[in-house]
């Protein structure tokens, strides 16, 4: 799946256009409602989450792969806040929530029984926070206070959360997981396409660099199965992106 088109969100700096899927070598198709803009999330084996902005509010809907129908979520998942960014598996959700203001929150939530946890919260000047990947028993944001973000994976199984190291003078984000717990992010110098580097960090064997971008290049987001890391390779003076994948290590 992928989103094709340049429209600029009108809250949080991101690109919004029509979403489609391809299934192997069939012909490609919106999945996205018509006139909407939309961008893709995460996906499992059976649903793929889509952002949509309607009247200038923004939601997250289910596409079911085997139906081929989008679906609202569950009641309280969507609210006045902008929701975004989606990741699923299995009953679990990962999410955004910038209530538009000064407060963004990394929400997962149960669909089969209800509760919502807030993984993190942050306010005030300079603060950001990016939801990133859901995947078995794992999930991963960065929380970025006063300018400084760090990588966070939460084991939902036992509760505990580790922060991957970082470090002032570098900017980390862009965050997947592994279903094994191998995390995959972004380490750069600050401002668009400042030695970026695709870093793989394996607790209790540090970080490893497994693809370093050429200068004037940046990316946005992360995916991985494990096997691969997908990423968006975006060109900071042509504003126009690519899709790459890159051995997980």
């Amino acid at each position: 799946m992928w989103t094709r088109g340049s429209k600029d969100g009108s809250v949080i700096v991101m690109k919004l256009g029509t979403v489609f899927l391809r299934h192997g070598s069939e012909k490609p198709m919106r999945i996205s409602p018509p006139g909407v803009p939309a961008a893709s999330g995460g996906m499992d084996k059976s649903t793929l989450v889509v952002q949509v902005v309607r009247n200038g509010q923004s939601d997250l809907l289910l596409y079911d792969l085997k139906t081929h129908r989008l679906r609202e979520p569950p009641h309280g998942i969507n609210t006045r806040a902008w929701e975004w960014r989606g990741s699923i598996s299995g009953s679990r959700l990962l999410f955004g929530r910038f209530n538009g203001v000064d407060t963004y929150e990394i929400v997962l939530a149960d669909l089969s029984t209800g509760p919502e946890l807030i993984l993190d919260s942050v306010r005030g000047h300079g603060a950001y926070a990016e939801p990133g990947q859901v995947n078995g028993r794992y999930a991963v944001w960065a929380g970025c206070p006063d300018n400084f973000c760090s990588i966070y994976r939460y084991d939902i199984r036992t509760g505990s959360r580790l922060r991957v190291p970082g470090d002032y003078r570098h900017v980390s984000y862009a965050p997947s997981v592994a279903a094994s717990g191998d995390v995959y992010y972004g380490y750069a110098l600050r401002g668009c396409g400042s030695a970026v580097q695709l870093r793989r960090f394996r607790p209790g064997a540090g970080s490893r660099v497994l693809r370093t971008l050429a200068a004037g290049y940046d990316f946005r987001f992360t995916n991985t199965d494990g096997r691969s890391v997908v990423f968006d390779r975006v060109s900071c003076s042509q504003d126009n992106f690519d899709i790459f994948a890159a051995n997980a290590g």
